[in-house]
């Protein structure tokens, strides 16, 4: 149900109404008493001082002793209980801090000196009810929760030291045994912190023949189920019918508010395309062209979108009211809402472009204003160049008129096709724009020409000065021709210039300053070539020098490679750099043809260039062959040095597994593995015994031995570790039958057992013999169930014979516990007991709450100081 109600957009006031009244519901059918708790104190912590009676220094011991083994202590102070009766504020606490079974609180009121002590546990007021009459010895017989408080808390609190009394009254409730159901007397010290398990004798049973444990285990508090069954039940039950018959109610109105909503907005997008339609239809009888052919798809756009939404409104109006809840109904409410916003977002752009049609005219008669305006300047301003400087610029006066056209034709168009009128005159805007910036450059391409000769005499000062400098014969090149080009090119600039044919006019001046740069550039790369060359030269006379002393080290290697490896490992890249010595010795005799070729008196430095860049790349990869190959010899010594490692560690292991199959004593169960282990090991001294050596090979051969010695060391290791749990867990078990039989064989029959414990030894020693380790501490194990099988059958033997003893002791015990019954044998109904610390007060009993349902468990009491 609760999916379905979000499917359904619905108001969100809705929402949290409903939410808030479904939560005021439960809160006061399941809450009832939550306004009554708001004065107590928050529970924070085991302790909380709010009357200020513990010293600081003192709460962490206090915590210390709260957190004890069988239960919880929270201690609380407070100024005064303000007249409340104090078992009914402990037991307000207790509930509002949702305490346990397991918990006990204990209430100091610093005015009214008084202590409470307050727990719901019965298995505590066991113990307490069967402490000894006048526990506190005041000469009096009180109510024992009282006394028991008095005794502990009470000589601490007169001498002021609250933080004393209240840790020896919590380890006082520790130290409290549970009653024994064969407890000779009231007058044994219960009380006393001393338990004898053997004070009844042997473990005893009841009538019925179960066990009862010597000694008493702490009792836990109510267990879940009796928790479960404490709820109110009910209660819980009313309230989940009630919120089961509200959900579908609840959803019925929220869908039906959603669906009168929705009904609603329909009519306003209908009237929304109504509207579109009514404006759109009028310009049939005003507009033709590219404007009529927008209106007509706008209108049939409305059109539709009226007849969709007109027809989703009639379904939707035919939906009846008990249907809202159906699966069906969201659905439709879905797909209804989808197409309403659908078609108001176009609606809402089709009335955009039919605005944009009314705007576009009194736009357009602005725009044909301002730039017939802007052209009569621009006329105005080439007419004046033309006359300044005599030119006849006639490709601008045809450009002009060819502008002038246009904006006519937009002109003529604006009254009856403003949408094809607007698409004109944007191409003739973008003529404007063009003619604009071509007669505004008349003058800058004017200056341009007249500055030409200057920057050609700048260029052919660079020139001369570079030349001069290295003292070139500028052979291969021709600066000066490049220059007259561009001098040319300057020239038909102006002449296109004159005509007003402006775009030859701006790709005429591009090339020509191109042009000079060029010039400029060639002369100064033939200097930087001049000077590269000369610096490689040298370096490449540093590198063939360089080389021959590497080739000295090469040649070492390679014999050092020959006597002690195969050559499949090293032969290959030997011969490369042999073919390498042939490019260095090639690279020698070229070097006298590069510096003729670089000389002043030759000056072919892109020749020379060529062959150095040739010549010094295959020297630096020889250089780098070289160093590959001392890499390659050396990684081969390093191979060689960790195949033998590797048979160093394999040769340990072996020997190692040998010396503990010895020194354990275990059984051979390893002889194909060590057969293999040997192979391996005489193949890896075979192929060490001489060189040349095939490393890869050793190197595997090594590995495999060293990864099976040490697998097959594990295997022994393991084994030996199995031997020796083995055999002390069967020394342990078969001390401990021996052990038992002794015990057992005055009370019980033991001859089965024996031969059992015969039969399995027989089999643990077989598998030991076999080397079946682990197999036969298994078997051992079962040795175990055996002596629990004589543990039990003695222990039954004993079971009887204290039953017997006790029958003859019951009658005697039946007595005394008449006698007890009615402190021993109650229900735990709620109890208060505690103390006054004033002078010459006495022991007060606790209110007791046996008949008040709400605290039907709780056990309070306290007394005054």
């Amino acid at each position: 149900m609760t999916t379905a109600i979000h499917d359904v957009p619905v108001p969100r006031s809705s929402k949290w109404a409903a939410c808030a009244f479904m939560l005021l519901l439960m809160l006061s059918l399941l809450m009832p008493n939550v306004a009554g708790a708001a004065s107590l104190p928050a529970k924070e912590g085991l302790v909380l001082d709010t009357a200020g009676m513990i010293p600081k220094e003192s709460v962490s011991y206090i915590k210390q002793a709260a957190q004890g083994n069988t239960y919880t202590y929270y201690l609380l102070t407070i100024d005064s209980f303000d007249g409340e009766i104090p078992s009914d504020y402990a037991t307000s606490v207790y509930q509002a801090w949702k305490l346990t079974a397991d918990d006990v609180l204990i209430v100091l009121s610093k005015q009214d000196r008084r202590v409470e002590m307050n727990f719901n546990n019965s298995a505590l007021q066991e113990k307490i009810d069967a402490l000894p009459d006048d526990y506190n010895g005041d000469g009096q017989v009180g109510q024992k929760l009282s006394e028991f408080v008095d005794a502990h808390f009470i000589p601490e609190a007169k001498k002021g030291n609250f933080a004393r009394a209240a840790i020896a009254l919590m380890q006082a409730a520790e130290g409290l045994k549970a009653p024994s159901s064969s407890s000779n007397s009231a007058g044994e010290a219960v009380g006393s912190g001393s338990n004898d398990p053997d004070a009844s004798g042997a473990d005893a049973s009841n009538n019925s023949g179960q066990k009862q444990p010597t000694e008493a285990w702490p009792v836990k508090g109510p267990s879940i189920a009796e928790r479960m069954q404490s709820l109110p039940w009910p209660t819980i039950a009313l309230t989940l019918v009630v919120i089961a018959l509200l959900i579908p109610i609840l959803l019925f109105v929220i869908r039906l508010i959603a669906y009168k909503r929705l009904l609603s907005q329909l009519p306003a997008a209908m009237a929304e395309a109504s509207s579109g339609l009514s404006r759109v239809q009028s310009f049939a009888s005003l507009y033709q062209g590219h404007t009529l052919q927008s209106a007509k798809e706008i209108e049939a756009q409305l059109t539709d979108n009226l007849i969709v939404v007109q027809h989703a409104w009639e379904d939707l109006g035919r939906t009846k009211l008990v249907k809202l809840l159906t699966s069906t109904y969201v659905k439709k409410y879905q797909e209804t809402k989808t197409l309403l916003g659908s078609r108001n977002e176009s609606n809402k752009q089709l009335h955009a472009r039919i605005t944009g049609i009314e705007e576009t005219e009194k736009e357009l008669v602005q725009g044909l204003q301002d730039s017939r305006e802007r052209m009569q300047q621009l006329e105005h301003l080439y007419r004046s160049e033309q006359h300044a400087r005599g030119w006849p610029l006639t490709r601008l006066e045809e450009r002009a008129h060819h502008i002038i056209q246009q904006l006519q034709a937009v002109d003529d168009m604006d009254a009856f096709d403003p949408v094809g009128a607007d698409e004109l005159m944007g191409q003739v805007q973008a003529l404007l724009q063009r003619y604009d910036s071509d007669v505004q450059a008349i003058a800058s391409f004017a200056e341009s020409y007249r500055a030409f000769p200057e920057a050609r005499q700048q260029a052919v000062q660079d020139i001369e000065a570079i030349v001069t400098e290295q003292k070139l014969k500028l052979i291969r090149i021709d600066p000066y021709g490049t220059l007259a080009r561009a001098e040319q090119l300057n020239e038909q600039m102006l002449s296109e210039l004159k005509e007003g044919n402006m775009p030859e006019a701006v790709k005429h001046a591009e090339a020509r300053t191109q042009l000079v740069k060029d010039a400029v550039q060639m002369t100064q790369r033939l200097k930087e070539l001049k000077l590269r060359n000369s610096k490689d030269i040298v370096d490449l006379k540093e590198q063939i020098l360089a080389y021959s002393k590497l080739d000295v080290s090469t040649h070492s290697w390679s014999s050092h490679a020959e006597q002690l490896y195969r050559k499949k490992h090293w032969e290959s890249e030997w011969l490369q750099g042999d073919y390498g010595r042939k490019a260095i010795a090639e690279a020698s005799q070229e070097l006298p043809r590069i510096e003729h070729l670089s000389s002043e008196e030759i000056q072919e430095y892109e020749e020379a260039r060529q062959a150095l860049d040739l010549h010094m790349k295959e020297v630096q990869a020889q250089h780098e062959q070289a160093k590959a190959f001392e890499a390659l010899i050396h990684g081969l010594d390093q191979s060689m040095e960790q195949a033998r490692r590797l048979q160093s560690r394999g040769d340990q292991a072996y020997e190692k597994g040998q010396s503990l199959i010895a020194r354990h004593h275990l059984v051979r169960m390893w002889s194909q593995e060590e057969n293999a282990l040997s192979k391996l090991k005489a193949g890896v001294q075979q192929m060490n015994a001489a060189p040349p050596y095939d490393v890869e090979l050793l190197t595997e051969v090594a590995s495999e031995y060293q990864t099976r010695a040490e697998k097959y060391l594990q295997q022994v290791e393991y084994a030996s570790v199995q031997k020796k749990n083995a055999e002390r867990e069967i020394e342990q078990l078969e001390r401990r039958y021996q052990s038992t039989y002794r015990k057992v064989q005055r009370k019980i029959h033991v001859s089965r057992y024996h031969s059992q414990h015969s039969s399995i030894m027989s089999s643990v020693d077989n598998l030991m013999r076999r080397g079946a380790y682990d197999q036969a501490a298994r078997e051992a194990a079962v040795m175990a169930g055996l002596i629990s099988s004589m543990e039990s059958a003695y222990q039954s033997v004993l079971a009887e014979e204290r039953r017997k003893e006790e029958a003859r002791r019951a009658e005697q015990q039946r007595r005394e516990q008449a006698q007890n019954s009615q402190s021993n044998g109650s229900s735990w109904s709620n109890s208060s007991g505690g103390s006054s610390w004033g002078s010459g007060s006495n022991s007060s009993g606790g209110a007791s709450f046996g008949s008040d349902n709400k605290n039907n468990n709780q056990s309070s009491g306290g007394s005054n100081w």
